[in-house]
């Protein structure tokens, strides 16, 4: 949870000192048919990867972890290969249209069965379910469910998260009332607990309803504030589109 707070600086900056000794240790899992465990591990530092960008990382960790034999929870699985999926999807943007086609099937036929799984709301999964679910074809009354029981979390970050994700649901919805409600409820939260790729997050989202109201100078300052947030947690790619927003 420390990459989640206010002090995920000092962590991440931790984890990239200890990331040979991360990655031995998942690779002994792997062989000692450790399959749980290593999984468990993927699964927590893939989380950190995609929040910084970098989903090739977290693709081939987590390939790796999903081959280990060994006994496996089934939500634990599922989720791992839902992360997979989504993984490998941002991290080849020059994937052919088959190739896109077919990781998104299999993110349907994962969420068709995340979405069956309980789970405890306090869990990561927690926040993959719905993602997954809406991927899935599923009925959007699911997938606010899904959000709903997620929203019941005592980790502000989880909340927070699927807040932003209900924003995201509501732009592709075109209710922007919704929208706007959910992003400042996340980035509220967000700042509460000091968490900078979530705050970056919600700020390129507000950027784009003032951009909408007409706000330029508003929307500029969000865009450049998101754009400070994301260089401090090393989110390349993401500044980059950040950049080319502003540029526009």
């Amino acid at each position: 949870p420390h990459t989640r707070r206010a002090e995920q600086l000092e962590w991440m900056a931790r984890l990239e000192a200890e990331r040979d000794n991360i990655l031995a240790a998942l690779r002994f899992l792997c062989d000692d048919g450790q399959a749980q465990a290593a999984l468990e591990l993927a699964l927590d530092m893939a989380t950190y990867w995609t929040v910084t960008g970098r989903h090739a990382d977290a693709s081939s960790w987590l390939e790796l972890a999903l081959q280990a034999p060994g006994r496996t929870d089934p939500g634990t699985r599922l989720g791992a290969e839902a992360l997979h999926a989504i993984s490998l999807v941002a991290s080849n943007m020059n994937a052919t249209p088959d190739a896109i086609s077919a990781s998104l099937q299999k993110l349907r036929t994962i969420g068709r069965q995340l979405s069956r799984v309980k789970m405890s709301a306090d869990s990561m999964l927690a926040l993959l379910r719905p993602i997954v679910a809406m991927f899935s074809d599923e009925p959007p009354e699911l997938v606010d469910r899904l959000v709903d029981e997620g929203l019941t979390s005592t980790d502000p970050w989880i909340v927070a998260t699927l807040r932003m994700f209900r924003a995201g649901m509501a732009e592709n919805n075109g209710d922007v009332v919704t929208m706007r409600t959910n992003a400042e409820s996340a980035l509220t939260a967000f700042r509460e607990i000091g968490e900078r790729w979530g705050m970056a997050s919600c700020l390129g989202v507000l950027a784009q309803l003032k951009a909408m109201d007409a706000d330029v100078e508003g929307a500029v300052d969000d865009l450049q504030e998101a754009l400070e947030l994301t260089r401090s947690i090393g989110g390349h790619d993401d500044a980059v589109m950040l950049n080319l927003r502003l540029a526009s």
